[in-house]
């Protein structure tokens, strides 16, 4: 029996049956770093008025919705053949982590469709308002994978101080992203619905409210685990780049809170005597947003240099690490990092923010397209969807328990 398992796993590995059974949450990591290049064309701070910008723009954001759906196909037909896989994922305390990479690159997507698709096809009322809709049912996901998943982690999951990485900042940045999102799409919705995007802004508020002392609280965790214990060992020091998401989506989202409140409260909301009636209340409001977004990322900043300087501690030690899909997890924190850059060097007027941003996004931009030549070159093989000894060990185990089902089955 041991060597028939054996050989079917050897004769299935390129199956479309493998390539099912071992396709985690984690593949949509490709569409959030695809996505954050998307944004990165749109507002690389030079050549924007040609539109080479905004079709290179175009292009990521038409790949990483094939991708979005191709993903989404295959991962109900993971858990429609493999319904056991979804209990074990679910509870696993690695792959669970990575549920709410679904939303996150939801998100991504409609923050390029919510720019460049409308202006380009000049698209209006009913393509914003099937915007809105989805972004609201993403915020429902995001709410859910961030409540529901911390939960597993406190009561039915394992989680020892010296395993713990920073792929616990995974599903807590699930609010933050789609917050941003939200700032985007804010402003657009004032022209058909000001209460709508007051109402929109201010779950925004909440949401960057509720995630951000979080992630501060996860991140004074990690630096304990690597005081105690040391750094994590092999490729798991990459997810010490995971900070730049959070901390430079905050600070995008928090500018861009700022700029749609200081065009919506003066849409008479609140009483007649009331704060949001004096004149001087959005620009404080804004200012305000923007003096909390460079406090962000400044320590955005500090986290970037941690992270070189744990990979390069981790590569003089253990060499370099063999490619897996882990790597795509790389693109979309530096891709944050590098917009909030370049937003701060609009906002400041500032050449050392925008040049700066504009060499990070050529950087990040190379970055990607070395994980996708990488990721094309090793996918035939099939050896990248089990690069994760996770992602083996529950699809290997659902397989023999389905085994073991259908063998009792068949028992007189």
């Amino acid at each position: 029996m041991a060597d028939s398992h054996l050989n079917f796993n050897a004769s299935s590995k390129k199956s479309s049956k493998h390539v099912v059974r071992h396709f985690t949450p984690a593949w949509f990591t490709v569409i959030m770093g695809t996505g954050s290049i998307a944004i990165l064309c749109l507002n690389f701070p030079y050549g924007t008025q040609s539109p080479v910008a905004t079709y290179l723009a175009l292009a990521f954001l038409f790949m990483g919705l094939a991708l979005f759906l191709l993903f989404t196909a295959i991962s109900v037909a993971r858990y429609t053949l493999y319904p056991n896989i979804w209990h074990r994922m679910v509870h696993h305390p690695v792959q669970s982590l990575y549920l709410g990479t679904f939303p996150m690159a939801a998100a991504t997507l409609l923050t390029v469709s919510t720019t460049a698709v409308r202006e380009t096809f000049g698209l209006g009322r009913s393509f914003v308002y099937t915007l809105w809709a989805l972004w609201w049912v993403d915020v429902v996901i995001s709410i859910t994978c961030f409540c529901g998943t911390l939960h597993m982690m406190k009561g039915r999951q394992e989680h020892p101080l010296e395993s713990m990485t920073l792929r616990w900042l995974l599903p807590v940045v699930t609010l933050i992203v789609v917050s941003s999102t939200g700032g985007v799409i804010a402003p657009v919705i004032t022209a058909y619905s000001p209460s709508g995007a007051l109402i929109t802004v201010t779950f925004c508020v909440c949401m960057v409210s509720v995630a951000l002392p979080v992630v501060m609280m996860m991140l004074t965790i990690y630096l304990l685990r690597c005081t105690v214990y040391g750094y994590p060992q092999g490729s798991l020091i990459l997810s010490s780049i995971f900070p730049l998401g959070p901390f430079g989506q905050s600070a995008y989202a928090i500018l861009l809170i700022g700029s749609a409140l200081r065009s919506i409260i003066p849409e008479s909301f609140g009483d007649a005597q009331g704060l949001f009636q004096s004149a001087t209340t959005p620009i404080i409001v804004q200012t305000f947003c923007v003096m909390i977004a460079l406090a962000l990322w400044a320590f955005e900043t500090m986290w970037l240099v941690f992270a070189l300087l744990a990979m390069r501690h981790a590569v003089n030690n253990e060499g370099r690490f063999s490619f897996q899909l882990s790597f795509w997890g790389l693109i979309f924190p530096n891709g944050v990092y590098a917009n909030i850059t370049i937003i701060l060097g609009s906002t400041f007027s500032s050449n050392f923010f925008r040049v700066f941003g504009a060499a990070y996004a050529v950087a990040t931009f190379l970055l990607w397209l070395y994980v996708f030549v990488q990721t094309v070159r090793v996918l035939p093989s099939g050896r990248i969807f089990e690069s994760s000894p996770d992602e083996k060990e529950i699809a290997e185990e659902s397989v023999s328990n389905t085994v073991s089902i259908d063998a009792d089955k068949t028992q007189p």
